[in-house]
């Protein structure tokens, strides 16, 4: 299914940086900045929600203090409310796994809350598993910032795209079709062969990993954006 929606224009590219040297973090920040993405991502995994950790959410504080680029934060954990106090200051975009809450509005709210207390300016994102449903998101309409749909089964990066989120992703982008200011997010798997399909899908903001990090990172940035330029 090809969305042809003319709102789709304006496509941010995001780094998971954990794809990278990050025993080099300084470096690999540096190298990253220079291949001019938008964002940062960063993977927080607890072991328990997905079978890998990675690292704990203070690492979002070092890496705030050594970049000027926002950072989108990506909680694959259970109990996502014991991380939020601690990240919300460092981050721009805040990502909970849709799975991992009993009750979202609640969540949600308290969450803006903080935020509105706080004066910052951070965006709230869900994020969903690929054999998750999404009929849910039309009550959420309005109340998230974000919506990122893996294309991989979390936990592990390196894996293979998963061609049936094409249709997800499309689902998405038609429930939020009049949200001109929502984030369609897409990660696992992205690269310069199927980045094309995934935009014409309904994309808007595309995670990359494991491309990103093999070879040159800034020739791979221009592949892509490459790729962008000719579908949009």
């Amino acid at each position: 299914m090809e969305v042809k929606d003319k709102k789709i224009k304006d496509i941010k590219i995001s780094a998971s940086i954990i794809a990278g040297d990050f025993y080099n973090i300084e470096k690999l920040i540096k190298e990253t900045e220079e291949a001019s993405v938008d964002y940062l991502h960063l993977d927080v995994m607890d072991g328990n929600f997905v079978p890998n950790i990675t690292f704990g959410v203070s690492i979002a504080k070092k890496i705030k203090s050594i970049t000027n680029l926002p950072l989108d934060i990506h909680l694959m954990v259970n109990n996502p409310e014991n991380y939020i106090k601690e990240v919300i200051e460092y981050v721009d975009i805040l990502n909970f796994h849709i799975e991992a809450v009993r009750f979202p509005f609640r969540f949600i709210e308290n969450i803006k809350e903080m935020i509105f207390t706080k004066g910052l300016k951070v965006k709230v994102g869900i994020a969903i598993n690929p054999i998750t449903e999404i009929n849910f998101l039309k009550y959420l309409r309005g109340y998230v910032d974000s919506i990122l749909i893996m294309t991989v089964d979390p936990g592990f990066f390196g894996q293979k795209f998963i061609e049936n989120m094409l249709i997800k992703i499309s689902l998405v982008r038609e429930i939020v079709r009049d949200c001109d200011d929502v984030f369609i997010s897409v990660d696992g798997g992205i690269n310069d062969t199927n980045i094309e399909k995934v935009i014409k899908a309904g994309a808007n903001y595309i995670v990359l990993s494991s491309f990103l990090y093999k070879g040159n990172i800034i020739k791979n940035v221009e592949k892509i954006k490459s790729v962008i330029q000719k579908v949009i």
